[in-house]
Protein backbone atom coordinates (compact mmCIF):
# COMPACT_ATOMS: atom_id res chain seq x y z
CA UNK A 1 0.00 0.00 0.00
CA UNK A 2 2.72 2.17 0.65
CA UNK A 3 3.82 1.91 -2.89
CA UNK A 4 0.39 2.59 -4.15
CA UNK A 5 0.07 5.63 -1.99
CA UNK A 6 3.45 6.79 -3.15
CA UNK A 7 2.39 6.26 -6.77
CA UNK A 8 -0.84 8.09 -6.15
CA UNK A 9 1.01 10.90 -4.40
CA UNK A 10 3.44 11.08 -7.26
CA UNK A 11 0.56 11.10 -9.76
CA UNK A 12 -1.08 13.97 -7.95
CA UNK A 13 2.20 15.76 -7.74
CA UNK A 14 2.77 15.11 -11.45
CA UNK A 15 -0.66 16.49 -12.28
CA UNK A 16 -0.03 19.60 -10.20
CA UNK A 17 3.35 20.09 -11.79
CA UNK A 18 1.86 19.63 -15.28
CA UNK A 19 -0.79 22.22 -14.44
CA UNK A 20 1.90 24.47 -13.13
CA UNK A 21 3.90 23.92 -16.33
CA UNK A 22 0.82 24.79 -18.39
CA UNK A 23 0.31 27.92 -16.31
CA UNK A 24 3.96 28.85 -16.72
CA UNK A 25 3.75 28.19 -20.48
CA UNK A 26 0.68 30.45 -20.69
CA UNK A 27 2.47 33.11 -18.63
CA UNK A 28 5.51 32.72 -20.87
CA UNK A 29 3.37 33.10 -24.00
CA UNK A 30 1.68 36.17 -22.49
CA UNK A 31 5.08 37.58 -21.54
CA UNK A 32 6.38 36.87 -25.06
CA UNK A 33 3.42 38.73 -26.54
CA UNK A 34 3.97 41.59 -24.13
CA UNK A 35 7.68 41.66 -25.01
CA UNK A 36 6.87 41.75 -28.73
CA UNK A 37 4.31 44.49 -28.14
CA UNK A 38 6.78 46.48 -26.03
CA UNK A 39 9.52 45.98 -28.63
CA UNK A 40 7.19 47.25 -31.36
CA UNK A 41 6.22 50.20 -29.18
CA UNK A 42 9.90 50.87 -28.40
CA UNK A 43 10.74 50.83 -32.10
CA UNK A 44 7.82 53.13 -32.82
CA UNK A 45 8.98 55.52 -30.09
CA UNK A 46 12.53 55.42 -31.47
CA UNK A 47 11.22 56.30 -34.94
CA UNK A 48 9.12 59.10 -33.43
CA UNK A 49 12.18 60.34 -31.54
CA UNK A 50 14.27 60.34 -34.75
CA UNK A 51 11.49 62.23 -36.54
CA UNK A 52 11.25 64.79 -33.74
CA UNK A 53 15.04 65.19 -33.67
CA UNK A 54 15.03 65.77 -37.44
CA UNK A 55 12.18 68.25 -37.07
CA UNK A 56 14.06 70.02 -34.29
CA UNK A 57 17.20 70.14 -36.41
CA UNK A 58 15.23 71.56 -39.35
CA UNK A 59 13.52 74.07 -37.07
CA UNK A 60 16.89 75.19 -35.67
CA UNK A 61 18.26 75.52 -39.21
CA UNK A 62 15.29 77.62 -40.38
CA UNK A 63 15.41 79.62 -37.16
CA UNK A 64 19.07 80.45 -37.81
CA UNK A 65 18.25 81.47 -41.39
CA UNK A 66 15.37 83.67 -40.17
CA UNK A 67 17.65 85.27 -37.57
CA UNK A 68 20.17 86.08 -40.30
CA UNK A 69 17.42 87.52 -42.51
CA UNK A 70 16.00 89.56 -39.65
CA UNK A 71 19.49 90.74 -38.77
CA UNK A 72 20.02 92.02 -42.30
CA UNK A 73 16.55 93.64 -42.29
CA UNK A 74 17.37 95.32 -38.97
CA UNK A 75 20.68 96.51 -40.40
CA UNK A 76 18.94 97.97 -43.46
CA UNK A 77 16.28 99.64 -41.31
CA UNK A 78 18.92 101.11 -39.01
CA UNK A 79 20.77 102.45 -42.05
CA UNK A 80 17.53 103.93 -43.40
CA UNK A 81 16.81 105.44 -39.98
CA UNK A 82 20.27 107.01 -39.99
CA UNK A 83 19.61 108.40 -43.47
CA UNK A 84 16.22 109.77 -42.39
CA UNK A 85 17.78 111.37 -39.33
CA UNK A 86 20.48 112.89 -41.54
CA UNK A 87 17.82 114.18 -43.95
CA UNK A 88 15.83 115.65 -41.07
CA UNK A 89 18.95 117.36 -39.73
CA UNK A 90 19.75 118.73 -43.21
CA UNK A 91 16.17 119.97 -43.59
CA UNK A 92 16.41 121.61 -40.17
CA UNK A 93 19.62 123.40 -41.20
CA UNK A 94 18.04 124.41 -44.53
CA UNK A 95 14.97 125.69 -42.68
CA UNK A 96 17.11 127.73 -40.30
CA UNK A 97 19.06 129.14 -43.25
CA UNK A 98 15.86 130.03 -45.09
CA UNK A 99 14.37 131.54 -41.94
CA UNK A 100 17.50 133.65 -41.46
CA UNK A 101 17.35 134.75 -45.11
CA UNK A 102 13.66 135.59 -44.73
CA UNK A 103 14.35 137.70 -41.65
CA UNK A 104 17.20 139.55 -43.39
CA UNK A 105 15.01 140.15 -46.44
CA UNK A 106 12.16 141.41 -44.26
CA UNK A 107 14.57 143.83 -42.58
CA UNK A 108 15.86 144.91 -45.98
CA UNK A 109 12.30 145.36 -47.27
CA UNK A 110 11.51 147.39 -44.16
CA UNK A 111 14.56 149.53 -44.84
CA UNK A 112 13.45 150.09 -48.43
CA UNK A 113 9.92 150.91 -47.25
CA UNK A 114 11.41 153.49 -44.90
CA UNK A 115 13.48 154.97 -47.71
CA UNK A 116 10.50 155.00 -50.07
CA UNK A 117 8.27 156.56 -47.42
CA UNK A 118 10.94 159.22 -46.84
CA UNK A 119 11.24 159.90 -50.56
CA UNK A 120 7.46 160.03 -50.89
CA UNK A 121 7.14 162.53 -48.07
CA UNK A 122 9.90 164.61 -49.61
CA UNK A 123 8.16 164.91 -52.95
CA UNK A 124 4.49 164.98 -51.95
CA UNK A 125 4.46 168.48 -50.37
CA UNK A 126 6.22 169.83 -53.46
CA UNK A 127 3.53 168.40 -55.67
CA UNK A 128 0.72 169.99 -53.64
CA UNK A 129 2.21 173.34 -52.73
CA UNK A 130 4.47 173.95 -55.65
CA UNK A 131 7.30 174.92 -53.29
CA UNK A 132 10.22 172.65 -52.51
CA UNK A 133 10.03 170.72 -49.25
CA UNK A 134 12.75 170.91 -46.67
CA UNK A 135 15.65 168.66 -47.59
CA UNK A 136 14.53 168.53 -51.20
CA UNK A 137 16.97 169.32 -53.96
CA UNK A 138 16.35 172.73 -55.45
CA UNK A 139 17.57 173.20 -58.93
CA UNK A 140 17.85 176.26 -61.08
CA UNK A 141 18.10 176.27 -64.81
CA UNK A 142 21.44 177.62 -65.99
CA UNK A 143 21.75 179.93 -68.97
CA UNK A 144 23.11 177.07 -71.07
CA UNK A 145 20.07 174.86 -70.18
CA UNK A 146 21.75 172.67 -67.57
CA UNK A 147 20.07 172.20 -64.24
CA UNK A 148 22.35 173.03 -61.31
CA UNK A 149 21.70 171.96 -57.76
CA UNK A 150 21.57 174.42 -54.93
CA UNK A 151 24.56 173.84 -52.63
CA UNK A 152 22.38 174.68 -49.61
CA UNK A 153 19.94 171.85 -50.30
CA UNK A 154 20.19 168.66 -48.25
CA UNK A 155 20.74 166.22 -51.08
CA UNK A 156 21.79 162.74 -50.14
CA UNK A 157 24.79 161.15 -51.83
CA UNK A 158 23.99 158.52 -54.44
CA UNK A 159 25.41 155.66 -52.30
CA UNK A 160 23.01 156.36 -49.43
CA UNK A 161 19.94 156.29 -51.63
CA UNK A 162 20.90 152.76 -52.67
CA UNK A 163 21.52 150.82 -49.45
CA UNK A 164 23.52 147.61 -49.89
CA UNK A 165 21.47 144.48 -50.37
CA UNK A 166 22.06 141.33 -48.38
CA UNK A 167 23.75 139.78 -51.42
CA UNK A 168 26.17 142.70 -51.63
CA UNK A 169 26.86 142.43 -47.91
CA UNK A 170 27.69 138.73 -48.16
CA UNK A 171 30.05 139.25 -51.11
Amino acid sequence: MCVQQTVQGLGCQLTREEEEIQTLKADCNDSGCKIQSLQAETESLRALKRGLENSLSDAKHWHDIELQNLGSVIGKLEAELGDVRGDIEQQRRDYETLLGNKMRLELEIGTYHGILDGEESRYQPAMWSGSPAEGEIQSEPAPDGEVKSDPNSAAQPEEESNPPTSLQEEN
